[in-house]
């Protein structure tokens, strides 16, 4: 079974928040590979840049700095390579619409093997409207997810205390 979570906290200070996610998907102890639609991957400071022009266009600089969603694969995703792979269709999901990058993690647990981070500007480029994590969309996000991974899928809202990991 696939695990979404999803992070709302904000840990006080918007961009804080921001820096700190992109700080920490960034790290190379930790990242196996990184990608993204709409941004670039070079370095988190250019990446935080990025969200921001798009936020400052649309002023809506006081929202929710980022989406962050925390994917954890079932242990029969064995290889990096599948990772990958799945990774890929499911950030996909939010290509056409907003700006998006992933890592992905090795972390060995009872329950899996990899996971990704996705970090997702909120404000869409081509519109200024904000993505809405309400539970239809999770729900939505979560069938996208068993239509290209044909993996059961589901999500859950983090709690205020959790860690960065499923």
């Amino acid at each position: 079974m696939v695990l979404v979570k999803l992070k709302r906290d904000t840990y006080g200070v918007a961009s804080d928040y921001l820096r700190m996610s992109l700080e920490y998907i960034y790290n190379p102890d930790k990242a196996k590979h990184m990608n993204g639609f709409g941004v670039s991957t070079h370095d988190a400071e250019t990446t935080q840049s990025q969200f921001d022009y798009v936020k400052h266009y649309f002023h809506r600089t006081a929202d929710n700095p980022l989406v962050h969603l925390i994917v954890s694969f079932p242990k029969e995703v064995k290889t990096l390579e599948k990772a990958i792979e799945l990774a890929y269709y499911i950030a996909f999901y939010f290509k056409d619409e907003y700006q998006v990058i992933w890592v992905i993690h090795y972390k060995a647990t009872e329950r899996s093997f990899y996971h990704i981070h996705l970090i997702l500007n909120p404000v869409s480029f081509k519109t200024g409207l904000l993505y809405n994590t309400s539970r239809p969309n999770m729900a939505y996000f979560c069938d996208w997810i068993e239509s290209r991974t044909h993996m059961k899928t589901l999500y859950f809202f983090a709690d205020l205390t959790s860690s960065d990991d499923i």
